[in-house]
C-alpha cells in the first residue's frame, strides 16, 4: 500500500495531460521509476515487484513509442511479481462513463492488465478504487479500449498497465476521454404516442389472425390452447390527460400482451417505464421491459378503478434489484443486440383496462409530458405495407392540434433503406384539424424497403409520422434453394407464413417437430408447393432433451403413428438438431435408461430413426448430421460410423458465424464436399439453420443501420453457400409471436392494419437475391482481392454476378461498357461504375460465364486498402521464413529486409517476384544465433515499390524444437526415458485464473517434454499440484471441467492473425481420467480432404496414453500416431504450431489453467496464438 501511495504522489506531481500520442522526448528519470516529459516534468512512473530487479526491465523510447522489455525481469518468474506503469489521465467527471484506450503490441503474444485506478471516498473512508480488464497483445499493434462508469465519490484517477509475462511490450498512443453519450438524454421521452392521441401508432400486439392455428383457430400459448386475444382501441370518453386513452379489453382464454415500439436502453444506466392506468374492476397488470423471450424486468400492480400512475424503475439495466422481478439475463441476452427494449403490459383474462400517458426515459420515475404541436395519425392503404411497382400507394392521415396551434405546414418525403431521399413534396399550409391523403407511386425501378415521412412543421417544432413500406415485383415461382425455419403450426397460423413465403419466393420450409405439432401442419406447406424438411430435433423432452434413449421402442412407436399420418407430405426428415453441443449441459439423470450424446450414440440414433422412417415413408430423404457450425471434422466422425454414410441422403449443417467471409463459409463448404465425396458422391447439402436477430418493430418506425448490416451478412452467407455447393439454405426464422428483438423476418402489427404481420428488411433483401440468382448454377468465382467477393451464377438465359466488399471502406469498380445492374434491395442501377461495399450488387449479362468473369477481372478497381499481409514461420533452429500474402487480384513483387543487426547470416534483403493474386509466397533467412524458447527480437521491413506500400514489423523468434527419439518410448507414466530432454517449465506466471487461486494452487507448475520418431509424436506433462481432481459426472466430452490436459495443433501453420475458431486443418485433444481410466478425447480434427484419413471426434484410441499419480501431482504421457496429427508429417524439419493448457480444479470447480500460449482456453479458439513447433533431425 505504501508503494501504491507513492505512485499516486508521482501522479499528483505530474502535468495532468489526458493523453500521449507520441513518446518522443520522454525519458525514464535516474531513479529508475519516474517518467519525465520533454519539458522535464514528472509524468507518472513504474513500480516493480520485486523492486530489487527493476534494472532488469528495459525501458526505452524509439520512433514515438515506449518499449517495455520484461523478458529478463521475468526470466525466473515467481508468484506475485509484476511490472506496473501508471499514467495520468487529466480531468475527469465522477458519475460519468469514461473510456481509456491504449495502443499496444507484444512479442511474443502476451497478456497485460488494463486498469482504471485511483482513490474513492466512501462514507468518509479513503478506498483504493480499481476496475481491470485483461487483454491479449499480439505482434501487430492494436488499440485496446475499456469503458467504465466512474463512481460518484471518485477523487483521483489514472491509467494503470500491469505486466506479468515475459515479452517486449510496445506502448503507442494512450488516451482518456469522457463518454458523453450525447444520444442519452435522461429527460427525453422515448415512448411514441404514449398519450394515445395518434390512434394505435407505436402499439404492437399479435391477434388470432396470426396466432390462431389452421386447425381450429386456437393458439398454443405456453402449451395452453388460447381462443382469443386482447382488443386495443383508443377511447375518447376517458383520458388521464389530453383527449384519449388506450382501452384494452381481454376476453376469456386469451393471449394478452401489449407492446409499445422499442425504446433505447443502456447497460448499467437507469431506465423506467410508467403509465397511468385504471380498470373496470381491480385487476393485476404486469408492467415489463422486455428485450427478448426468456429475459424481462417486470413488476405486477393491482390497478384500481381510478386513474393512478404505476412505475417500473430499473436503476441500472443489466443488474438485479430486490423490488423488481427479473427473468433471464436482460442486458446480456440475444435481444440486447441493438440496445433496445420493448415496453410491455400483460393483462389477465376478462378484464378492461385503460392506459394513458405511457412514458419511458433513461432515468428513474419517468413522467409523461406532451410535447407535440400536431398529432398525426393514419396508416397506409395496404395492411401488409408491401406493394407492386404499378400500385398507387396511399397514406390516409388525420392531423389534429395538440392545443398549441391552429395550422401547420405539411410535407412528405420518401427515403430508401440507406436513408437517401428519393421523392418529396412541397410544403402546404393546412388548417387544423384536417384529413389528408398522400398518394404516390414508388419511383421507377425502385425496389425494397422504403419509408414515408409525413412532416408537420409548426414554427420550430417538427412532428413526424413514419410509415415504412416496400415494393417488390409480382412474385414468380418459389425458388427451392431459398428456405426458412417456420413456427409451431399449432401456435401460429401457418397460412400466414405460407403467404409470406410465396410473396418472397421462399420455396422450402424447415418444419420443427415441436412436441408432435409439426406433424399437424407440415402437409399445408407441402400442398402449397413448398419443399418440406421435417426436423426431429430431439427424441426426448424436458430435462432429458439433450440425452438419447438406450431403448428406441417408444420412439419408433411414436414415429410410426406420427410419420404415418403425413406419408408423402414430407420431402426429407432431419434427425436431431445440433447434437454436437448437447453433451456436458448437465449430468445424466438416469444412466440406466439414458445415454450421453456422443458420436456413437448419435450414430445409433440416426440408424434407428432412419430405419423406421424408411419403412413408413420410403420416398422421404434422410438428413443429418446437423451440427451447430460447419464442423467438417464432427460430420466426418459421424458419417464414418458403420452404416451412417449410406443412410444419409442429405448432409446438413448450421453455418452460424460472425461474418460469412471470416471464417470463410466457402472454404468450409469446399472442405465438407470434398470430405463427403469419399463416402458417397450424390449427397445434397443443406444449411438448415442460420440467421441474425432483428427487432420486430423499430423505434418510431425508423429503420436502424445495424439491421441493414445484419441483413447484408445474412444474404451474403446464403450466396457464399450457394456458390460453394449448398443446395438449400434455411434462414432462421419466421418468428411470429412475441414482440421482441429475435430471430424473425416480420414486424408485428396492430388493430389498425388488421393485425397483419409486415415484412422486415431481411425479406426484401432476400427477395432481391431470389429474383437475381433464382436456381442458377454456380459458375465460378472471380478473384478481386481478399477483401472482395464475386460469384457468378448461370441461369441458362442469363448470367448473374454478385459482387461486394466485405472488409474495409467501399471502393469503386469501373467497366468499359454498361451493365444491367441491381442493388442490395433489388433497385435497378444500370451503369458502368458501381460502389462495392458490404451490400451486394448484382450484375446481369447474356454473355457466357467465362466472358463475364473476364470483364469483371479486367475492370478498373482502385484499391486503397493494404495490399499484403506478413507472417513469420520458424523452420529450424537457425532458419525462419517470411511469408507475404497478396491480398489483391494482381501479381505483387517486392523485398523483405531484416533490420536487426547481426541477426541473419548472409543477405539482409531478399526479393520476391510476382506473387499471384490472393496467394502467398515466402523468403527464407538463416540466423546467426540459435532460435529457442527464449524470445529473440527480429525487426523486418517489407517493401512493394510498384504500389508504394511498405510495412515494418517486429516479431519474436521463438519456437519449440522437438528432438528425435533414439528408440520408441514406453507410454506408462514413468518419465525415466525422458531425462535427456530439457523440459519447458510453466508456473503460475503462465496461468489464467477464472476464479481466485489458493496459495497452494499458486505453487502449481508444469514440466513439458516432447519427442518424435517416424511412428509417433510423444508428449509428456509432469504436473505439480496439490491434489488430483478429475471430473467424470458430465460425460466424456466435459472432462475439461476437472484436472486434465488439452493440447492443439494448427497442423499446416496457416491461421492468419485474428483467426477466430479452428480451421479444417486443426486438432484439439483432451486427455483426462474418466471412470478411473485414461481417456483421450478428440475435440477437433483435420478434414480428410487433406489426406483421405478419417479422424472421428470424441473418444479415440488413435493414441496411446497413460496417467499416473505422483507424490506431488500427476503425469500425463501419450504417443500420437501420424493419423492423429495429419497433415502434419513426422519428418525432419516439419513445422506446425502447437499449444497446450493444463486444467486446474480445486475440488469444487475448474478455477483456470496453466498455458503454453493463449488460444485454447479462451473463446473463441485462437490458433494464430500457438507456438511454432519444429521437428529436429
Amino acid at each position: 500500500m505504501k508503494k501504491f501511495l507513492s505512485a499516486l504522489f508521482l501522479l499528483s506531481c505530474a502535468v495532468l495531460f489526458g493523453a500521449v500520442s507520441d513518446w518522443s522526448g520522454y525519458r525514464l528519470f535516474e531513479d529508475g521509476f519516474t517518467l519525465r516529459t520533454p519539458g522535464n516534468e514528472n509524468f507518472g512512473g513504474f513500480q516493480f515487484c520485486p523492486e530489487s530487479r527493476k534494472n532488469s526491465a528495459k525501458i526505452s523510447f524509439e520512433n514515438g513509442k515506449m518499449t517495455i522489455d520484461t523478458r529478463e525481469f521475468f526470466r525466473e518468474a515467481k508468484a506475485g511479481e509484476e511490472v506496473t506503469l501508471r499514467l495520468p489521465v487529466g480531468k475527469f467527471t465522477p458519475d460519468r462513463k469514461a473510456r481509456l484506450s491504449v495502443e499496444m503490441s507484444a512479442s511474443p503474444n502476451a497478456e497485460f492488465e488494463f486498469y482504471f485506478e485511483g482513490r474513492d471516498i466512501v462514507n468518509g473512508k479513503d478506498n483504493h478504487y480499481w476496475r481491470a480488464k485483461r487483454c491479449l497483445a499480439g505482434e501487430t499493434s492494436q488499440v485496446f479500449e475499456y469503458e467504465e462508469i466512474l463512481p460518484a465519490s471518485l477523487k483521483e484517477l489514472h491509467l494503470r498497465l500491469t505486466f506479468r509475462k515475459a515479452a517486449v511490450f510496445t506502448l503507442g498512443a494512450y488516451d482518456f476521454t469522457e463518454v458523453r453519450e450525447a444520444a442519452v438524454d435522461s429527460e427525453k421521452e422515448n415512448v411514441v404516442n404514449g398519450g394515445a392521441e395518434r390512434g394505435l401508432y407505436g402499439v404492437a400486439y399479435s391477434d388470432m389472425k396470426t396466432l390462431g392455428s389452421h386447425k381450429d383457430g386456437t393458439s398454443l400459448f405456453f402449451n395452453i390452447p388460447r381462443s382469443g386475444a386482447l382488443k386495443v382501441e383508443t377511447d375518447s370518453t376517458t383520458a388521464h390527460s389530453g383527449k384519449r386513452s388506450f382501452k384494452v379489453t381481454t376476453p376469456a382464454n386469451s393471449v394478452n400482451q401489449l407492446y409499445m415500439f422499442p425504446v433505447p436502453v443502456r447497460l448499467n444506466k437507469p431506465i423506467s417505464l410508467s403509465a397511468w392506468m385504471k380498470a373496470e374492476k381491480p385487476t393485476n397488470v404486469t408492467v415489463g421491459l422486455f428485450p427478448c423471450n426468456g429475459s424481462i424486468y417486470a413488476k405486477t400492480f393491482t390497478v384500481g378503478t381510478v386513474w393512478k400512475k404505476y412505475t417500473l424503475n430499473v436503476p441500472a439495466y443489466g443488474k438485479t434489484f430486490s423490488n423488481v422481478n427479473i427473468v433471464g439475463n436482460p442486458g446480456y441476452a440475444y435481444g440486447d443486440a441493438y440496445g433496445l427494449i420493448f415496453p410491455r403490459f400483460d393483462f389477465p383474462e376478462n378484464a378492461t383496462v385503460w392506459i394513458d400517458d405511457i412514458s419511458s426515459k433513461l432515468s428513474e420515475n419517468a413522467e409523461f409530458r406532451e410535447l407535440s404541436s400536431v398529432w398525426i395519425s393514419g396508416t397506409l392503404d395496404r395492411d401488409s405495407t408491401c406493394y407492386y411497382p404499378e400500385d398507387t400507394i396511399t397514406a390516409n392521415l388525420k392531423l389534429e392540434s395538440a392545443g398549441k396551434t391552429a395550422e401547420t405546414e405539411l410535407s412528405w418525403r420518401i427515403e430508401d433503406a440507406f436513408g437517401k431521399r428519393i421523392a418529396s413534396s412541397p410544403a402546404e399550409r393546412v388548417t387544423l384539424p384536417a384529413e389528408k391523403s398522400v398518394s404516390f407511386k414508388a419511383p421507377e425501378n425502385r425496389r425494397g424497403w422504403m419509408t414515408l415521412y409525413v412532416t408537420a412543421k409548426t414554427g420550430d417544432r417538427i412532428d413526424e409520422h413514419v410509415l415504412p413500406f416496400g415494393v417488390i415485383d409480382h412474385p414468380g415461382p418459389m425458388v427451392r434453394r431459398f428456405g426458412i425455419n417456420v413456427e409451431d403450426p399449432l401456435a401460429h397460423n401457418a397460412n400466414v407464413t405460407i403467404a409470406l413465403m410465396k410473396e418472397f419466393r421462399l420455396g422450402s420450409a424447415r418444419v420443427w417437430n415441436a412436441g408432435g405439432h409439426g406433424f399437424e401442419g407440415v402437409g399445408l406447406f407441402h400442398d402449397a408447393g413448398i419443399y418440406t424438411l421435417f426436423c426431429l430435433a430431439n427424441v426426448l423432452s424436458g430435462k432429458e432433451a439433450f440425452f438419447l434413449p438406450k431403448d428406441y421402442s417408444a420412439w419408433k412407436k411414436y414415429l410410426t403413428e406420427k410419420a404415418g399420418m403425413v406419408k408423402g407430405k414430407v420431402d426429407a426428415y432431419e434427425i436431431l438438431n445440433e447434437p454436437n453441443i448437447w453433451s456436458g449441459r448437465s449430468a445424466n439423470p438416469d444412466p440406466e435408461r439414458l445415454e450421453v450424446t456422443d458420436i456413437d450414440s448419435i450414430a445409433r440414433c440416426t440408424l434407428e430413426t432412419a430405419e423406421i422412417l424408411r419403412k413408413i415413408d420410403p420416398n422421404a430423404k434422410i438428413a443429418g448430421a446437423d451440427p451447430c457450425g460447419t464442423n467438417v471434422a464432427w460430420i466426418e466422425s459421424l458419417i464414418s460410423k458403420p452404416g451412417v454414410a449410406a443412410t444419409l441422403d442429405i448432409i446438413s449443417e448450421h453455418p452460424y458465424r460472425q461474418l460469412p467471409e471470416l471464417p470463410d463459409y466457402g472454404e468450409d463448404m469446399q472442405s465438407l464436399r470434398k470430405m463427403a465425396a469419399r463416402f458417397k458422391t450424390d449427397y445434397k447439402f443443406f444449411a438448415t439453420e442460420a440467421g441474425r436477430v432483428y427487432p420486430m418493430n423499430y423505434p418510431d418506425n425508423r429503420i436502424m443501420p445495424q439491421a441493414l448490416k445484419y441483413a447484408a451478412r445474412d444474404v451474403r452467407n446464403e450466396i457464399v453457400g450457394f456458390a460453394n455447393g449448398v443446395d438449400v439454405y434455411f434462414h432462421f426464422a419466421v418468428g411470429i409471436g412475441f414482440c421482441q428483438t429475435g430471430w424473425t423476418v416480420v414486424r408485428t402489427g396492430n388493430g389498425e392494419n388488421g393485425g397483419e404481420v409486415m415484412p422486415n428488411i431481411y425479406l426484401y433483401a432476400i427477395r432481391a437475391a431470389a429474383d437475381r440468382i433464382e436456381d442458377g448454377k454456380p459458375a465460378g468465382q472471380v478473384k478481386l482481392g481478399a477483401n472482395f467477393r464475386c460469384y457468378i451464377f448461370d441461369l441458362g438465359t442469363r448470367r448473374t454476378a454478385v459482387l461486394w466488399k466485405w472488409n474495409g471502406k467501399p471502393e469503386k469498380i469501373e467497366f468499359a461498357k454498361p451493365f444491367r445492374a441491381y442493388d442490395f434491395m433489388g433497385s435497378r442501377i444500370d451503369g458502368t461504375t458501381f460502389e462495392l461495399s458490404e451490400f451486394p450488387v448484382y450484375l446481369e449479362s447474356e454473355e457466357s460465364a467465362a466472358e463475364l468473369a473476364k470483364q469483371i477481372a479486367s475492370a478498373k478497381l482502385n484499391i486503397t486498402d493494404k495490399a499484403f499481409r506478413t507472417s513469420v514461420k520458424i523452420t529450424g533452429p537457425h532458419t525462419f521464413a517470411v511469408e507475404v500474402a497478396n491480398l489483391t487480384a494482381k501479381p505483387l513483387s517486392g523485398t523483405v529486409s531484416v533490420l536487426t543487426p547481426g541477426l541473419v547470416d548472409g543477405e539482409q534483403k531478399l526479393e520476391f517476384r510476382d506473387i499471384p493474386g490472393e496467394s502467398t509466397n515466402r523468403v527464407a533467412f538463416r540466423t546467426v544465433p540459435e532460435i529457442g524458447m527464449t524470445p529473440r527480437e527480429a525487426k523486418l521491413k517489407v517493401e512493394l515499390p510498384a504500389i508504394k506500400q511498405s510495412e515494418t514489423v517486429s516479431v519474436s523468434l521463438r519456437a519449440l524444437f522437438v528432438p528425435k527419439a533414439e528408440k520408441a518410448i514406453a507410454i506408462d507414466g514413468d518419465l525415466s526415458d525422458w531425462q535427456d530432454v530439457a523440459p519447458v517449465v510453466l508456473t503460475v506466471k503462465n496461468s489464467v485464473q477464472s476464479s481466485p487461486w489458493s496459495e497452494s494452487m499458486k505453487k502449481s507448475a508444469v514440466k513439458f517434454r516432447s519427442k518424435w520418431d517416424s511412428a509417433r509424436l510423444y508428449l509428456a506433462f509432469e504436473v505439480k499440484k496439490d491434489g488430483f481432481r478429475p471430473v467424470d459426472t458430465h460425460g466424456e466430452s466435459a472432462t475439461w471441467l476437472g484436472d486434465g490436459v488439452q493440447f492443439a495443433l494448427d497442423t499446416v501453420a496457416n491461421a492468419p492473425k485474428g483467426t477466430a475458431g479452428y480451421q479444417d486443418d486443426d486438432f484439439e485433444y483432451l486427455l483426462s481420467l474418466y471412470q478411473g481410466k485414461p481417456l483421450l478425447n478428440r475435440l477437433a480434427a483435420s478434414a480428410s480432404s487433406y489426406d483421405s484419413l478419417s479422424k472421428s471426434l470424441g473418444r479415440t484410441d488413435q493414441g496411446d496414453c497413460a496417467i499416473r499419480r505422483t507424490a506431488d501431482g500427476v503425469v500425463y504421457e501419450l504417443a500420437l500416431p501420424p493419423v492423429s496429427i495429419s497433415p502434419f508429417k513426422l519428418l525432419p524439419g516439419s513445422a506446425t504450431r502447437f499449444s497446450f493448457i493444463v486444467n486446474m480444479n480445486d475440488g469444487e470447480k475448474r478455477v483456470g489453467w496453466i498455458e503454453l500460449t493463449p488460444g485454447i482456453g479462451q473463446q473463441p479458439k485462437r490458433p494464430d496464438q500457438f507456438m511454432d513447433m519444429v521437428l529436429l533431425p
